[in-house]
């Protein structure tokens, strides 16, 4: 399982003028429905609003991913956001999120969304690749960038 089976050019939004953490989900949740893996838009967002009504899923160095199970799922899929000014996601560090990833994982599959967790969280750990993610200029690049960097880790694991 890869980051990038499930990340496409049509879910990725760079340099984006969002101002506040309801028009990050927003933006993230209609990626994910021009990507095609939703079967309701709204649904699934509450879903994510729930989600963060648990605690903030910003994980720290300007990163956040928010994700969710949902029957409003019909397959996985995972949007990604550039913030390059920032905005505020309620993170522990209270540094202002930057580099965004939204999971969407179908309801019966149970561990799925941990599975892509744990890769994006393997990546986005090095501050050098946070880094190229927020100067890359093009959607192509930067999946070509993630299918390169993860290739490089699989290659470390194995």
């Amino acid at each position: 399982m890869y980051v990038t089976d499930y990340l496409s050019v049509e879910s990725i939004e760079l340099d984006s003028p969002i101002k506040n953490k309801a028009e990050a989900i927003e933006h993230l949740v209609e990626l994910l429905k021009k990507k095609g893996c939703l079967l309701d838009a709204d649904d699934f967002k509450k879903s994510i609003i729930e989600r963060e009504q648990l605690g903030s899923t910003a994980i720290a160095e300007g990163v956040a991913i928010p994700h969710a199970k949902s029957k409003a799922v019909k397959f996985p899929g995972i949007s990604a956001l550039i913030v390059k000014e920032g905005i505020d996601f309620n993170a522990k560090d209270e540094m202002p999120a930057k580099i965004f990833f939204m999971i969407a994982a179908p309801e019966d599959n149970h561990n799925l969304h941990v599975e892509m967790l744990g890769r994006l969280a393997i990546l986005l750990i090095s501050q050098r690749f946070r880094e190229k993610l927020m100067h890359i200029d093009s959607k192509e690049k930067f999946v070509t960038f993630i299918e390169r960097m993860e290739a490089k880790e699989t290659e470390n694991i194995e």
